[in-house]
C-alpha cells in the first residue's frame, strides 16, 4: 500500500523550527538549511521548503565534543525515512509535534534512525 501526504512548506518549516530551537539541541550544532545546491535559507521561513531543500550539520563523536562529523538530509531523504518513526510522523501530521517528535523525524532524516537518545 502506498500512502501519498503532501505537506505545505509552512508545516516543514514548523517542524524544523521545533526541531532547531528544542528538540535537537543535545547534539546537534551549525545546522543550516540550503535551497537548491548552495543557496543558505532561514530554516523557519516556509519559502526555504518550496522546492528543494537540504539541511546541513554537525554532530559530536565523542561524550565530550571534541570530535564532530557532519550530517546531511534532502527534502527526500527525510520523506523517505520519516515512515521509521510513525508516532512522530502522526504528530506532526495532526500539528502535534513537540520537541520530542521533532528530534525523532530529524534523526531519522539524518541518520536513518534514532542514534542520540
Amino acid at each position: 500500500m502506498k500512502i501519498t501526504i503532501d505537506m505545505p512548506a509552512q508545516r516543514i518549516a514548523d517542524l524544523m523550527i521545533t526541531a532547531i530551537e528544542t528538540g535537537i539541541g543535545h547534539w546537534a550544532s551549525d545546522v543550516q538549511v540550503y535551497a537548491g545546491l548552495d543557496t543558505r535559507t532561514p530554516y523557519g521561513e516556509a519559502s526555504s521548503y518550496e522546492g528543494s531543500w537540504h539541511v546541513k550539520g554537525t554532530y559530536p563523536l565523542t561524550n565530550d565534543g571534541s570530535e564532530t562529523d557532519t550530517f546531511f538530509f534532502s527534502a527526500e531523504t527525510f520523506a523517505r525515512n520519516a515512515v521509521m518513526a510513525p508516532w512522530a510522523l502522526a504528530d506532526w501530521i495532526n500539528e502535534n509535534e513537540d520537541a520530542g517528535s521533532a528530534d525523532v523525524l530529524f534523526q531519522c532524516a539524518a541518520f536513518g534512525g534514532v542514534v542520540f537518545g
